[in-house]
């Protein structure tokens, strides 16, 4: 899964593991030779997917992993290769999530595409299909800024987008927590000290620790500093 953590904008694409472009080639590879080259698969295996290929009607990528020959990482490399992207391999990189927090997580999963981090002033984003430019286009429009492609398997970019949803969600409920508890505390010291010192006194379940802690809460509270100085008498005779 996509690690999800914090990152610095403007952070150097050297050492934040951003890859840069392949080093442009005179022709285009085809597939196929690209996964020999770089070792995925023999050339007797991509033989055999393609005379597959030519008999089911499928695309040598879908052949190839039907057959158990290249995963979807493999495949999607070599086909950001071919295309002259870098391809970025999210189960091991730091997501932004400041970057990924400008796209909202609906339009993301509609794309397949996350923004990961920042360059400079432009936005990193990873897609599985770094073809549709009609989601460049929504991306860079709704940012507003300039964004470099980076190729990531479908798989990866899902797993990434679900862990920042997971990850908002809670940062959610813990501020709704907190502004609960707020507004409790609110409710309780807008009462006047003296009045709550004689509630407590009647409890019969309260002591005198915990008295003293509740006198101690409310001494802190700059809106009844004055009332408490006056209200000292009465504080210590409880407590004793």
């Amino acid at each position: 899964m996509a690690d999800v953590r914090p990152m610095r904008s403007g952070g150097d694409p050297q050492h934040s593991g951003i890859p840069q472009a392949p080093t442009p080639v005179k022709r285009t590879r085809a597939l196929g030779e690209i996964l020999v080259d770089d070792g995925f698969i023999s050339q007797d295996q991509l033989d055999e997917a393609r005379r597959d290929g030519e008999q089911s009607g499928k695309s040598l990528g879908r052949t190839l992993i039907d057959m158990g020959l290249v995963g979807e990482a493999a495949l999607v490399k070599a086909l950001a290769t071919q295309i002259g992207l870098p391809f970025m391999d999210l189960s091991d990189f730091q997501v932004d999530v400041t970057a990924a927090s400008l796209v909202p997580h609906s339009l993301a999963k509609r794309y397949t595409a996350l923004p990961i981090a920042f360059e400079e002033e432009t936005l990193i984003v990873a897609m599985s299909d770094p073809g549709n430019v009609f989601a460049v286009d929504d991306i860079r429009t709704l940012t507003g800024r300039d964004i470099r492609i980076v190729v990531a398997t479908r798989t990866d970019i899902g797993e990434a987008i679900e862990r920042i949803s997971r990850v908002d969600a809670e940062v959610g409920d813990l501020a709704a927590t907190a502004a609960a508890e707020e507004a409790e505390t609110d409710d309780i010291s807008d009462q006047h000290p003296p009045a709550l010192i004689e509630m407590a006194s009647h409890d019969s379940n309260g002591s005198a620790l915990k008295l003293e802690q509740f006198v101690l809460e409310l001494w802190w509270n700059p809106k009844f500093a004055k009332p408490a100085l006056a209200s000292c008498d009465k504080w210590y005779a409880i407590l004793m």
